[in-house]
């Protein structure tokens, strides 16, 4: 580079419109990273990486790329800019088979580099548990929960590709060591809702319903109410699978999936009246073939032989 481009580009750093200037400026294929002085050559990587953050932080991924592949032309063994880049492929709707190809020879490459970044096996077995390379996602959990301070998501990712496996009872250990190592709040919360749903894939639904309220209780949430009464119908707890559901009403009395649920169990428990007035509120909110079907055979078991007609039809007309 040409002492004239070299002042050229410091002034760019050190100037207020080096922001606005930089993407308008694409770095020629034949650049010599290695004849830019060091600390131009830190700068333009400096900022580079910054913009693809925030574009990142934006969603635009596919244009957070392009800052990317230039600051690793810059710095070809930053092996963070790789983790960068492969995020944003990762994230890539537009092409998702090719984005995810490459996001994961980026983590690979940010492994190969920088073999201590605890987060980016988080990312890499991310990314095989999506494509169900389970045996993949063990190995390269392992191989993160090995570094210093690793990252607690490998205990996630870790359980939830054993359980991919059917090794539910291996997941359930490692998912007490997903729990011992939350370091906050919503870690916490994501290894419990992992506990639970290898509980229920175990068929423990007591102790599936224990964890779920423990959940409910940091947090209301009706997604854990609906997972109780899942484990309650599961056990044969009607009664109480209608006491939780009437709690969901309570806060939402508009919530159609709560009134269609509790009408079924009414139906199973042969109270005809309640379920018949449950599935006409939660038709109120929304009108669909399968609400007016369930209603219809309401109606036929309490002998009203024109209103399960009239259902029926309804129902095909949607």
């Amino acid at each position: 580079m040409s002492s004239g481009n070299r002042e050229f580009f410091k002034r760019l750093v050190e100037g207020s419109t080096f922001a606005s200037v930089l993407l308008l400026l694409p770095l020629p294929l034949s650049a010599k990273p290695e004849n830019m002085p060091a600390a131009t050559r830190k700068a333009l990587v400096n900022h580079l990486e910054k913009e693809a953050s925030e574009l990142i932080h934006r969603g635009s991924f596919v244009a957070a790329q392009v800052p990317l592949r230039r600051a690793i032309k810059l710095d070809p063994n930053n092996g963070l800019l790789y983790w960068d880049l492969g995020r944003a492929c990762y994230n890539n709707m537009d092409d998702m088979e090719n984005g995810l190809a490459e996001a994961e020879r980026c983590f690979r490459k940010c492994i190969q580099l920088t073999p201590g970044n605890n987060s980016v096996y988080g990312s890499l077995s991310n990314l095989l548990l999506i494509q169900k390379r389970y045996q993949e996602a063990i190995q390269v959990c392992d191989a993160g929960l090995k570094v210093k301070s690793p990252s607690s998501t490998c205990f996630g990712n870790k359980a939830a590709a054993l359980s991919g496996l059917n090794r539910n009872q291996e997941a359930l250990l490692v998912t007490d060591l997903y729990i011992a190592a939350a370091e906050d709040q919503s870690t916490l919360k994501s290894a419990l809702e992992s506990k639970a749903g290898i509980l229920e894939n175990l068929r423990r639904y007591r102790d599936a319903l224990v964890v779920y309220k423990q959940l409910d209780a940091k947090g209301h949430s009706d997604s854990y109410l609906f997972k109780q009464v899942d484990c309650l119908e599961k056990l044969g707890q009607s009664d109480e699978a209608v006491r939780v559901l009437t709690v969901i009403i309570g806060r939402n009395p508009r919530d159609e999936d709560a009134l269609a649920r509790r009408a079924r169990v009414h139906g199973r428990k042969g109270h005809l009246k309640e379920a018949e007035a449950d599935y006409t509120r939660a038709l109120s909110e929304l009108k669909t073939s399968s609400f007016l079907k369930e209603r219809a055979e309401i109606y036929k078991r309490m002998g009203r032989h024109d209103l399960y007609q009239a259902d029926l039809k309804a129902a095909e007309q949607l």
